[in-house]
């Protein structure tokens, strides 16, 4: 048994026709994924370069900032040693130096004030001068802080406290704040 396929001219034709709409759309299918690869791999160098560029000025910042921290951190330094000395030297001294804000509070005594008060400083440190000694009010010495304080003047002068029956000689000096 044979069989036998004849195609007509205009079959051919056909075949003809769709073999190039073949050809031409794998071609055209060729070249646009050569440009879409081109543009792919041109955007991917540009981001590849802002991601470096934005890395190098991420690391200058970072740098900058570590060194800052650094300064900073000797500066903190010196600020304590600083401290730990006027501390040592305030506290090596038989005066009595006494560092109160602007609303009376105690922020600082040294050792001879400590003694002075008869308190620890733990019970002296944020209180008022006018809590741990209310019967000053009204005196010469409560006008003479207040005159110091308001008008930022050194103030001297000798006072007499009957409640422990001492002088005390008091030397004022406002500092700026």
């Amino acid at each position: 048994l044979s069989h036998a396929v004849r195609i007509s001219p205009l079959g051919n034709n056909a075949i003809a026709i769709v073999t190039l709409i073949v050809m031409v759309a794998a071609m055209a299918t060729s070249s646009v994924d050569r440009r879409t690869e081109a543009e792919v791999r041109r955007l991917n160098q540009d981001l590849e370069q802002r991601v470096a560029e934005r890395t190098l000025q991420l690391e200058a910042l970072n740098h900058a900032l570590r060194k800052e921290i650094a300064e900073r951190k000797r500066a903190e330094e010196a600020l304590r040693q600083t401290q730990t000395r006027t501390e040592s030297v305030l506290e090596s001294v038989a005066d009595i130096h006494i560092l109160f804000d602007r609303g009376w509070h105690y922020l600082y005594v040294n050792r001879a004030a400590v003694r002075a008060i008869g308190s620890p400083r733990e019970q002296i440190l944020g209180r008022t001068l006018w809590e741990l000694f209310p019967d000053i009010i009204g005196t010469e010495l409560d006008r003479q802080y207040r005159r110091a304080m308001g008008e930022r003047f050194p103030v001297v002068f000798d006072f007499y406290y009957p409640t422990l029956n001492t002088w005390w000689e008091n030397r004022f000096y406002p500092t700026p704040e």
